[in-house]
Formats: structure tokens, sequence, C-alpha cells
């Protein structure tokens, strides 16, 4: 036993090294450090100085006094209920469309993982430029008639499906990919056996293949959930949180909060309870699979 004990910390443990470090480093230190400022006052100095005032839960009582704590977790849960339902839909049209045959697929595929692979940044800045004033999306718009141009970037409501569109667009190929794979494990026999016996594809769709893909979807709603809810480069590249705080969501409150007011206190408050948030939509994934298990 002692050997085997040796034997390990000189090679896997060894290699597991680098991993853990990393993780140490840039996952739980700053979740650790987060969780303390949560707690104390903290200012610029007192991050050069380490004079950091304990104040309990002041920082978390300011911050459900702020009326845009309430404001940008509403815009949030709308923003990511969009998102996900729609990347979650478009993207099981599109994997069921890819799997089938046809003539050009691994092209089709390879372009539609496009948005996926190209940079947030560029992603946002090209839809900036589409929705502005003088943007693609108007001149269109302007082409048919001159009267139906919208202030995409400039109105509440137009900003927020800007962003919903640019989400959507960024996020549906995760969708689509997982999803692809998942029907791609479905047995063809059983499918064939159904059809076989007299069942519909709408048949076959509702009562064998949604059912074996259960544990797939709940994985990936659960992801997306946690993906979109955290999206906050598209906002700060197109719209910047406006107008007046209209696409403000909670990720890009918390951003002005920490790095423009330097309240970095209530900043560090309102991520913990972002944290808690996430944190209880993964247990609610945990819970369903492993009653799913159980069942089984």
């Amino acid at each position: 036993m002692t050997k085997q004990l040796a034997k390990f910390w000189r090679g896997p443990a060894v290699l597991a090294v680098p991993a853990c470090g990393f993780l140490l480093a840039f996952a739980v230190y700053p979740l650790a450090t987060t969780v303390v400022y949560s707690f104390r006052h903290v200012t610029i100095s007192g991050l050069l100085t380490g004079d950091m005032a304990f104040v309990g839960v002041d920082n978390f009582a300011d911050a459900f006094k702020d009326p845009l704590l309430a404001h940008s977790t509403w815009l949030a849960v709308v923003f990511t209920v969009s998102c996900v339902a729609v990347q979650f839909v478009l993207g099981f049209v599109l994997a069921l469309l890819l799997n089938t045959s046809f003539r050009g697929r691994g092209l089709l595929r390879g372009l539609l993982m496009l948005p996926w692979v190209l940079p947030i940044v560029v992603i946002g800045a090209t839809f900036k430029w589409m929705f502005q004033s003088s943007g693609l999306v108007n001149t269109v718009i302007a082409a048919v008639n001159p009267q139906w141009q919208v202030g995409w970037l400039q109105q509440a409501t137009p900003a927020m499906i800007t962003i919903i569109i640019a989400n959507i667009w960024l996020g549906f190929p995760f969708a689509m990919s997982n999803l692809l794979t998942a029907l791609q494990t479905i047995p063809v026999p059983v499918l064939e056996a159904a059809r076989i016996d007299g069942a519909s594809a709408v048949q076959r769709f509702f009562q064998i293949v949604l059912p074996l893909m259960k544990a797939p979807i709940l994985i990936l709603l659960t992801l997306q959930l946690i993906f979109t809810f955290n999206v906050f480069e598209l906002i700060l590249v197109i719209t910047g949180g406006g107008p007046a705080n209209a696409t403000s969501l909670i990720t890009y409150f918390d951003y002005q909060l920490g790095f423009q007011y330097f309240n970095l206190g209530e900043a560090s408050a309102v991520t913990v309870l972002m944290l808690v948030v996430l944190a209880v939509v993964s247990a609610l994934y945990i819970r369903l699979a492993t009653s799913d298990e159980a069942r089984a």
C-alpha cells in the first residue's frame, strides 16, 4: 500500500499539480476573496494597506436597498429566459436538420458553428454597427419604408431586443451541437421499430426521442442558464447598460458598482448573491438528475 501511494505521488499527483495550481489561483482564491470582501468596507486605499473594517451584512443590506438591484435582476431574468428559450428551440430544430443526411451537411454545420468560435467583443462590435441609427438593419428597413426605422440603441425596449438577438446568435451553436450529439446516441433500431409499429414522426419525437434525451437536455439548460445569466461583454460593447439603465443587467450593475463607483464591498456582496442564485440552479439540476437515476 505504501509503495502504491508513493507511486501515485510520483506519477498522477505530480501531473495534477499544474491544474490544481491554476484552479487555486484563478477560481478558489478569487472566490474566497470576494466572499471576504462582501463582509468588509473595501476601498482602494484599503486594498493597498489591508485596512478593511468588518461591517457584517451591511454591504448586503445596502445592495438590497439599491433600487437598481431589483431592476437589473428583473432585466437579467427576462434576458436569460428569452435567450435560453429561443436558443434551445432554434438549436433543436437545427440539430434535427443536421441529424439527417444531405449534401453539404458538414459545410452547413461548420458555418453554423461560427458564432460560437468568434470573439465575443467582435460579435458585440458587429451587432452595434448593424443596429446603430445608420446601420445595416435600419438601412434595410428604410429601403422598404423609412417610417419603420427604429432607434435600436437609443430606446429601452429595442435596446433590450438588440442584445437578446446578439446573444441568441452567439449561443445557439452550443445548444445545436449538444443536442445533435444527444440525437446521434439514440438507437436507430428503436426508432425504426416504432415507425414499423405505426408511430408517426411526432409520436416518435415526443414518446421516444425526448425521453431518451432528458438527461442531456437538463445538462444543456443548466449550462445555458449559467452562461446567459453571466453575460457581460455583449452589454458592455453594444449598449453600455443604456439607454438609462434599460439594459443594465445584474452583471453590468455589479461591474458599475465595483469599477465605476469603486464600491467594492457592495459589488462583492452582489457577486455573492449571484453565486447563490447560480448554486440554486445547479442544485436543482442535480436534484432532478439524481431523482431520474433513482427512478431508473
